[in-house]
């Protein structure tokens, strides 16, 4: 397999996967992956729970809505979902809970600024890495000062599931379609921070409750 170029559009090529995938193999796919368990959403949540509102990016079948509810959170809560099948599901199961935003998270508009994104599972990978810097530097403009981007990502350097090229670019095959993928690292993460006026980073490495070696990166503005 080539490897992605680092330009291009690669969150336009990956969308087929997730308006072919449907609720419930998804569902199937956050059990093998370990995080039906929340154990993510759990080391966030520090950083979310005296927020007033926050975004989730990629918002999927709603799994960090469920945590979110489950937690009992009080703030505002937008979820933004680029694939017509997984924002319809959310519209039809969630719109109590959260504001559903079907939008290019590359043309990101929220109705108002957000304390906190969280671009949770992998959801971040989609892009390459024009885009993922691209998206970084509009996440930003949505976000109050002192605002944060919380991402979780696969551990650099370790193999996934899917197909490697090298340690950053993936291919996964499946019968819903193909995803191909870009990996940052901290360096990566530390550029795109510090072009969009990010103060700082951090970062915590996790394992999921299936053993799916993670890492947080928690962007501070």
């Amino acid at each position: 397999m080539q490897a992605n170029s680092l330009k291009g559009n690669n969150n336009d090529k990956n969308i087929d996967f997730y308006n072919n995938i449907g609720v419930d193999p998804f569902k199937i796919m956050a059990e093998i992956g370990g995080f039906d368990s929340f154990i993510d959403l759990e080391l966030a949540y520090e950083y979310i729970k005296n927020t007033n509102a926050v975004v989730e990016l990629g918002a999927g079948y709603g799994r960090c809505i469920d945590f979110l509810k489950k937690k009992k959170y009080k703030g505002k809560i937008y979820a933004v979902e680029y694939s017509n099948t997984l924002a319809m599901h959310l519209k039809d199961n969630y719109t109590p809970h959260a504001t559903i935003l079907q939008q290019d998270i590359k043309k990101l508009k929220l109705p108002t600024k957000v304390d906190i994104a969280l671009w949770m599972w992998s959801g971040f990978i989609d892009f390459t890495e024009s885009e993922q810097q691209e998206c970084i530097e509009i996440v930003c403009g949505q976000l109050n000062e002192g605002g944060k981007i919380i991402m979780d990502l696969p551990r650099f350097g370790v193999q996934t599931f899917a197909q490697h090229a090298d340690k950053q670019h993936i291919h996964f095959e499946s019968p819903y379609g193909n995803l191909d993928c870009f990996i940052p690292n901290l360096e990566n993460i530390e550029k795109y921070a510090q072009k969009a006026g990010f103060k700082k980073v951090a970062m915590k490495d996790y394992k999921t409750a299936t053993e799916k070696e993670r890492s947080l990166y928690i962007l501070y503005k």
